[in-house]
């Protein structure tokens, strides 16, 4: 069970995975050792999973950020699986949630181009089975 002070550990390190024990330790009023063995404990309990880092695509190749909707003509059970197999082999899939509503899934797509989308929507209906698909180009983000 984590309290006050692990959650604010936790805050601290959603903002900046890489922020120094000893900054962390000023912002939480704990010794740095103290905050050490606390991120540890953590780790090894499950409460982190990975340190992720956000990357600026708009200084990287100008990437193009998407989010498709789509509803499959499979059972369920399957096409978790067949999309979590389809993202494995498509790195531009950056995220899969399952949503209620008119369509099943919607997914975060990172590709070079708007032509691009193109492609991708065609290999995922051949994979996965797609009955209907609706997508959206992001115009900018107002935060990530």
């Amino acid at each position: 069970m984590l309290d006050p002070i692990d959650m604010n550990i936790l805050e601290e390190l959603k903002k900046n995975s890489r922020a120094p024990l000893k900054y962390i330790s000023s912002r939480v009023s704990l010794s740095v050792p103290a905050v050490g063995e606390r991120i540890r404990k953590m780790e090894r309990n499950g409460y982190i999973k990975q340190y992720t880092l956000k990357i600026n695509t708009d200084l990287i190749n100008n990437e193009h950020l998407f989010f498709c909707l789509i509803t499959t003509t499979g059972n369920d059970s399957s096409i978790g699986e067949a999309l979590r197999n389809f993202a494995k082999d498509h790195n531009e899939l950056l995220e899969c949630h399952r949503i209620l509503g008119e369509y099943e899934y919607i997914l975060k797509v990172c590709l070079p181009s708007e032509r691009a989308i193109e492609p991708f929507l065609i290999s995922l209906r051949e994979e996965i089975g797609i009955k209907k698909s609706v997508t959206f180009t992001v115009l900018s983000s107002l935060w990530t």
